[in-house]
């Protein structure tokens, strides 16, 4: 399973995933949620660590040969992408793209949706997976709020492209890997 989680503060990201991740018994295909739902029930409890946030972004998914399962939250994106063309997104809950008539607003690129106690829940989706393809979670970041129906480009090869490139993670889903045992 690979996912990404985005708030200030990494120190307390790290201790909520770890405890989240922790309460995974299985990789079940429902593990994305799952491990969504272990992240809300860390964000509204008041124990450790203090400085954990009241919110944040999430994009997680389980590949599996037959199938990716994704759960995503926020303004993360996730694709998959076989050759060339992305063949499923996810969309960005924008205010911009949860409320249409605020498409054109200059505060449309604002979250508004996240992992938070109380509000609706992340989104789900099995999308099938056939053949060699691409998986990529990019942030806002990265992706630019740019149409879902376009394949996030890679950060170019300077410096300052490598470092918003911790805002991504695309993995190669070749036959062999498809075809072979195991998941990621």
């Amino acid at each position: 399973m690979i996912g990404s989680a985005g708030l200030e503060g990494e120190r307390a990201l790290s201790w909520l995933l770890i405890e989240a991740a922790g309460t995974l018994d299985q990789l079940g295909d429902d593990a994305p949620a799952r491990l969504a739902d272990a992240l809300i029930a860390r964000l509204a409890n008041n124990g450790e660590p203090p400085d954990r946030p009241g919110w944040l972004t999430f994009a997680a998914a389980l590949v599996r040969p037959e199938a990716v399962h994704v759960c995503h939250a926020g303004d993360l994106r996730v694709q998959l992408v076989q050759s060339g063309a992305v063949v499923a997104s996810t969309i960005d809950h924008t205010i911009g793209n949860e409320h249409p008539a605020l498409r054109e607003s200059p505060h449309r690129n604002v979250v508004a949706r996240s992992l938070q106690r109380g509000l609706p829940p992340p989104d789900r989706a099995t999308w099938p997976l056939a053949g060699p393809a691409r998986l990529v979670i990019a942030s806002y970041d990265v992706h630019g709020n740019a149409a879902t129906d376009g394949v996030v480009p890679w950060p170019g090869s300077d410096f300052a492209s490598r470092q918003s490139a911790g805002a991504i993670i695309e993995l190669e889903l070749t036959a062999t890997w498809i075809h072979g045992e195991g998941t990621t």
